[in-house]
């Protein structure tokens, strides 16, 4: 319809029955807009280029001079017209000057024909037409130069007539490809070597091997010291140095993407959004598993973290309990009401146990430890014992039932996990060497998978650009429909392609596992009741000296001051004098024995008489003692004119009252009859009559030493002196009581009681009654306390560690390795 207009003006008129479609402008450079069916060449190239777009045929717009006279070689006024893409070649197309022309002067001519002038062409002569620029092109697009011959003009001929006719030709088909099959292959050779490897480490961790220790911590050291702050432009980003042994540290510490990722973390935290691609929840994603993997160092447990962040609440003593929920019965109830009022009381004093961890247990542990991390071997025989306990609990489960009761499971558990201490470390390494396995073989399948989407990708970029070239230069193909769906959905293949592989390759790395089989929740849970244990061992040392010493020395502190004095009387037991009287033993016997006896039947005058020529010492006087002595000796005949007995100041009986004149016996001392007719003592009476005389007047006759006698005037001599004349001797038969023992008096003591008035201090009643409340108190305390020490290391320990363990964890894995698990320390030590 195009070609059929018959009009060479220079506004052409188009024929009536083309219908403008949208895109079209039909009025381009039109002297009269109105007349939409009018059009100049920029008209026609527009029409032209619309119209073989609908038909899958590019074109684009050129634009020139034309030349009117060939011979001059003189140029009229500017040209626009097509070059048009046949089977990958372009031609020229001038569809203005082809108007009402039926040989197709102007369809699809090559570069020979100087008519059709290109901007940066060169004219016949090989100079730049100086008038000859580019001055307009349709959508910005500049094509490829235009073939040298035109297209074969009898089948461009045929082709226009077909069409006319309305048969076009659709014989041709377009091969559509299958979709991209490309295997995913495992160097399976690899993952052998790197379990094997992994495997040897993870037992070293799970017993805590020394040397292995020793040698972690010296590639640790030394790989730290190599991290450095690198500037690049404005972006300032941690890395880790090269170093001679980098490569060897970061596959014996088990950190493949350190550096990587390290490097992505700061680059983004320094302003580097560029290092992730994705939605704003995918880069932060791949950030934050960027982030947990640099600051836990491969997810290493760090011991001195937990340690201090258990040590925060005080182990579980910190921790606040929550309430057990009600229940429809009401017997259920009450206990559950017993029970909360427990943990209401038990939550009041958590905050106090709180402040303590934060401010001196916490701070404590952080500078004896420097603050620094803990390598990962701090896997000891109570980890170990925690991880066995959970699996025998799994166990249990398993075994009794998932309805069976928990306390029966968990208790079984515990004691299982001392008592089958090999069976559950064998357990627990199987479940770490699958995991390590599987980690393995999902590395290689991400490598390999990236490398698989690389190639799928490539392959349908490489489909779709086949199909579309096809579809454009087979535009009727009798598949046409079926090509243009294919590439469609070869497009959405490869949008999803694009987006998993970039998946991977921004956030999707899956890193190494560095494991000692014990979980990071495994970990924090034994660690958690590590510390309750000290704090409970800590507890119970300060309550034991809390009742030992620091109790009672409060007690008598608080009783000393509350003394007061009182008098009492107290009975008290007396040792006194307690003397016996032995009496004597007697034994009476009969005895012939000489003996002198005195002669009492004689007279006083007989006893002077018997004196005569006997010197003795006299004395003047007796008054006042014995005074002025004489000596005196006796005449014979002699009175007794007097009878003294001496006495501290004088004497009894007659006595020297008239100064030195002999007394006479007229005091009445003596009866009548012993007087003579002159009053005098009557010299003729016997000496026992004077003895019973002298008796009746309380003088003791035997004891003659102290009475003394008046020998004439003015003598006085002592009694014993006269009468020892009138002893005589005889032998006498006499019984006598001879003292076989003598009486004597045997010391002795007894006790007697004796009631003594004294003070007493004594406690103050009020003060001991309060002191012995606040004693029971403080027991009844420090007992509910050590109960309280029994749940908390009882009761199930919480955690909110994420586990770096899948559930379940597959405890009967066999590796096929002829390698046997070391089932303790001893054994492994032993295959070391």
């Amino acid at each position: 319809a195009l070609y059929q207009s018959k009009h060479r003006n220079s506004s052409r008129n188009l024929s009536e029955g083309l219908i403008p479609q949208e895109g079209f402008d039909i009025n381009t450079n039109a002297p009269d807009p109105s007349k939409i069916n009018r059009a100049v060449c920029a008209g026609y190239a527009d029409i032209l280029k619309n119209a073989l777009a609908l038909v899958g045929i590019e074109s684009v717009i050129d634009s020139g001079r034309s030349i009117r006279n060939e011979v001059t070689n003189t140029y009229m006024g500017g040209h626009e017209w097509n070059k048009v893409k046949i089977d990958d070649k372009w031609y020229y197309a001038d569809l203005c000057w082809d108007a009402g022309r039926d040989t197709f002067e102007y369809a699809l001519r090559g570069g020979k024909n100087d008519k059709f002038v290109d901007s940066g062409l060169l004219d016949q002569s090989g100079q730049t037409r100086v008038n000859c620029h580019f001055t307009y092109i349709k959508d910005g697009v500049r094509s490829e130069n235009v073939e040298d011959d035109r297209y074969d003009k009898t089948k461009l001929r045929d082709l226009f007539n077909q069409v006319k006719d309305g048969n076009i030709p659709r014989a041709y088909e377009i091969v559509i490809p299958d979709e991209p099959d490309i295997p995913i292959q495992l160097d399976q050779d690899r993952i052998r070597d790197e379990y094997q490897r992994r495997r040897k480490d993870m037992y070293a961790k799970f017993y805590g091997d020394k040397e292995y220790q020793a040698e972690y911590e010296e590639r640790s050291t030394r790989f730290r010291e190599h991290e450095e702050e690198v500037t690049n432009g404005t972006i300032t980003y941690r890395t880790v140095q090269d170093y001679p042994e980098r490569e060897e540290d970061e596959k014996f510490l088990i950190l493949g993407d350190y550096k990587n990722a390290l490097e992505r973390m700061s680059k983004y935290e320094a302003g580097d959004t560029s290092v992730y691609s994705g939605t704003p929840d995918e880069i932060n994603d791949a950030f934050e598993r960027d982030r947990e993997y640099v600051t836990t160092r491969n997810h290493t447990f760090n011991q001195h973290e937990s340690t201090q962040k258990d040590l925060a609440t005080l182990g579980k003593y910190g921790e606040k309990m929550p309430y057990i929920p009600r229940q429809t019965s009401m017997l259920k109830n009450i206990g559950i009401s017993a029970l909360n009022a427990t943990i209401f009381a038990r939550n009041i004093i958590a905050p106090a146990y709180r402040f303590v961890g934060n401010h001196i247990a916490k701070p404590i542990h952080r500078l004896v430890t420097g603050n620094k991390d803990a390598s990962p071997y701090r896997n000891n025989i109570y980890h170990r014992m925690v991880a066995r306990r959970d699996y025998f609990l799994d166990m249990a489960q398993q075994r009794n039932g998932a309805t069976s009761h928990p306390i029966k499971n968990a208790l079984e558990a515990r004691i299982r996990a001392f008592t089958n201490a090999k069976e559950g470390n064998e357990a627990i390494l199987r479940a770490g060497a699958y995991d390590i396995r599987q980690n393995i073989e999902q590395q290689e399948g991400a490598k390999a998978l990236i490398k698989t989407l690389g190639l799928r990708k490539l392959a349908l970029e490489t489909q779709i650009a086949d199909l579309e070239r096809e579809a454009h230069s087979h535009p009727n193909a009798k598949n046409i429909a079926d090509v243009q769906n294919a590439i469609e959905h070869k497009k959405e293949l490869l949008t999803s392609t694009t987006n998993a592989l970039n998946s991977y390759i921004n956030g999707g790395k899956i890193n190494d596992i560095q494991t000692d089989a014990v979980s990071q929740e495994q970990h924090a849970i034994a660690s958690k009741e590590v510390n309750t244990a000290r704090v409970t061992a800590i507890k119970g040392v300060a309550k034991g000296l809390t009742v030992k010493y620091v109790g009672p020395k409060i007690k008598d502190w608080l009783l000393e001051r509350g003394k007061t004095v009182q008098d009492i009387e107290v009975t008290v037991p007396k040792e006194v004098p307690d003397d016996k009287w032995i009496e004597p033993v007697i034994e009476t016997v009969t005895e012939t024995d000489p003996d002198t006896i005195f002669d009492k039947t004689k007279s006083l005058k007989d006893a002077m008489s018997e004196n005569a020529g006997k010197q003795v010492s006299a004395y003047y006087s007796v008054w006042g003692g014995e005074k002025g002595t004489i000596s005196y000796t006796f005449t014979g005949d002699e009175k007794i004119t007097g009878i003294f007995k001496a006495t501290a100041d004088g004497g009894i009986g007659l006595s020297d009252k008239a100064g030195l004149t002999a007394p006479t016996f007229t005091d009445g001392l003596f009866s009548d009859d012993l007087l003579d007719s002159s009053g005098v003592l009557n010299q003729n009476i016997s000496i026992e009559s004077l003895m019973s005389a002298l008796q009746e007047g309380k003088i003791d006759a035997n004891s003659l030493e102290d009475i003394y006698v008046s020998v004439g005037d003015k003598c006085w001599v002592k009694a014993s002196d006269v009468f020892s004349v009138m002893e005589k001797n005889v032998d006498t038969d006499k019984v006598i009581e001879k003292i076989v023992t003598p009486g004597h008096w045997e010391e002795g003591t007894k006790i007697i009681n004796e009631v003594v008035k004294t003070t007493k201090v004594v406690d103050n009643p009020a003060l001991q009654q309060v002191v012995k409340l606040g004693g029971g108190v403080m027991k009844g305390i420090i007992g509910m306390d050590s109960i309280q020490d029994v749940v908390e290391n009882i009761r199930k320990t919480t955690t909110d560690e994420k586990s770096n363990k899948k559930k379940p964890r597959n405890y009967t894995y066999d590796d096929g390795e002829a390698t046997p698990i070391p089932t303790s320390k001893k054994e492994y030590d032993e295959e070391r």
